[in-house]
């Protein structure tokens, strides 16, 4: 992953501490658990500068404005993510919605340098 620190499934990151001295937290929520809500509240908590969170597009969702009206900037993403599970080397078919990148971070530029060109910007 290229990540300092990596928590899987059996870390259960909600759980650890997300508070890092270099570098940045990326979160990617698992969305068929039906608990996003309770990673946006722990995003809330504990996102120091910079933290980037993949979400789906969904803002009929009761988290959504929680991160709407929280974070620096996002990205909506014009194509779906393709994953890699684990065991496997190839990417599966992206979701069947879109996603967004959302990014807590005093330097919106590099933001938008690193995923801007995946898609529409905004700085909220």
């Amino acid at each position: 992953t290229g990540a300092l620190q990596f928590y899987t499934l059996a870390d259960n990151g909600l759980a650890q501490p997300w508070i890092i001295s270099q570098g940045c937290v990326w979160v990617n929520p698992p969305y068929s658990t039906g608990q996003v809500s309770v990673w946006v509240d722990k995003i809330l908590e504990e996102a120091c500068n910079p933290t980037f969170v993949l979400t789906a597009g969904d803002f009929t969702t009761q988290w959504w404005p929680k991160l709407f009206y929280t974070a620096d900037a996002c990205v909506l993403l014009e194509n779906r993510v393709p994953y890699i599970y684990p065991g496997e080397d190839r990417p599966r078919p992206g979701s069947n919605f879109g996603n967004v990148i959302w990014g807590y971070t005093s330097d919106i530029a590099d933001f938008f340098n690193k995923f801007g060109d995946l898609g529409s910007q905004l700085k909220l």
